[in-house]
């Protein structure tokens, strides 16, 4: 009986099982890294969002306040700003470096502006009467079909 040849054989079959496995374990690790980053990013608009209406509620320097979500530019961003355009923003932040806007979609961005005091949201482009319909900010992991959906409702609650 060959001791010696089963027992190589045996080591490296469990080389190749620990190999596998190390394997999967890392591409596992690797996706709950992005995961999280698309979690992170979605409650930081969230807060952005709450902070807008806020100071639109609360007539903060008498003036609407605005989120504003931009996926013209490299890296896409999104901010805070006063008025009912956004020009100057009050403070902005970039996603993630594997995350990506889904919607809006390359190339456009949008301007949610909240009304002094009722905090719903303005109808462009006069901004002096309160949407009809819901606005959706969708954020997805880049090379990925998992996303998160951020909805505005007319009322100016803020799901996600």
């Amino acid at each position: 009986m060959n001791l010696k040849g089963i027992m190589l054989v045996e080591l490296l079959i469990a080389i190749a099982v620990l190999a596998v496995i190390a394997g999967a374990v890392s591409l596992n690790l690797f996706g709950f890294g992005r995961r999280q980053d698309l979690d992170s990013d979605v409650k930081s608009i969230v807060a952005f969002l709450r902070d807008a209406q806020a100071r639109a509620i609360t007539q903060e320097e008498d003036a609407s306040w605005g989120a504003y979500f931009d996926n013209s530019v490299s890296p896409p961003f999104y901010a805070l700003f006063r008025g009912t355009t956004y020009t100057t923003p009050a403070a902005m932040k970039t996603l993630k470096q594997a995350i990506e806007f889904k919607n809006p979609s390359p190339g456009v961005s949008i301007e949610v502006v909240f009304r002094k005091l009722s905090g719903c949201v303005l109808e462009p482009p006069q901004f002096t009467q309160c949407r009809s319909a819901s606005i959706q900010i969708v954020i997805g992991i880049i090379g990925s079909s998992e996303t998160k959906l951020i909805t505005i409702n007319s009322n100016g609650a803020i799901t996600y």
